[in-house]
């Protein structure tokens, strides 16, 4: 199942073009805001890891 987030062009033009295509700026937007929510996602991993580690080190010191 692939969840994406073009369904967000709808609010500002048609999602289709008449052969039933979506538009190429709609899918190019897509693959950019997929990647950014990716990337951030990941980032937001390794940074909760980190803090947790820390706390982790902490606890063991005390």
């Amino acid at each position: 199942m692939t969840v994406r987030s073009t369904g967000v062009g709808g609010l500002f033009t048609a999602t289709r073009v008449p052969d039933g295509d979506d538009p190429a700026w709609l899918t190019t937007a897509g693959i950019v805001v997929d990647s950014l929510l990716f990337t951030a996602a990941a980032v937001a991993t390794v940074r909760l890891v980190g803090h947790l580690d820390r706390r982790r080190r902490a606890s063991r010191g005390a």
